[in-house]
């Protein structure tokens, strides 16, 4: 199964090869929190399993892990989202973010890592009880 996806503003798009991956993790680490004000859901996918299909992601070059290698962060220099990480701590591997996925579907929560970092409220949810609300424009909870 191929997946699709890109940024927000579609300069940079990827088609994702793997049909193992489906299980994500929720990383409240710092380089996280930066990248997104709280917290990633990652997709845990071998590097050469993403194929580049339009554009070209910018790269920082990230020093600050707690592993003390380096990890490669990729994102659109247009709109800044942020598309995958390579770790060298784990030669091969990428951690793809899920928000950047096309289709989500079939995507399950494996494990949520660094859970001491993570802010109030964003704390941990329960193992198994991941509550699910949904609010649009208009309706009374959106409003408040």
């Amino acid at each position: 199964m191929v997946r699709t996806g890109g940024c927000y503003c579609q300069a940079i798009r990827y088609e994702l090869s793997d049909d193992n991956a489906r299980d994500f993790s929720v990383c409240y680490c710092e380089g996280c929190k930066y990248a997104s004000s709280s917290h990633t859901m990652n997709l845990r996918t071998e590097s050469d399993k993403i194929t580049i299909t339009k554009g070209t992601p910018k790269v920082y070059l990230d020093t600050k892990t707690l592993s003390g290698k380096p990890m490669e962060r990729k994102f659109c220099g247009d709109c800044g989202v942020a598309l995958w990480s390579e770790p060298a701590a784990l030669p091969g591997k990428a951690f793809l973010k899920v928000g950047t996925l096309d289709d989500k579907s079939g995507l399950n929560i494996l494990v949520e890592v660094f859970c001491s970092n993570a802010l109030r409220p964003y704390e941990p949810m329960p193992k198994g009880k991941h509550p699910q609300l949904t609010l649009g424009a208009g309706s009374a909870e959106f409003e408040h």
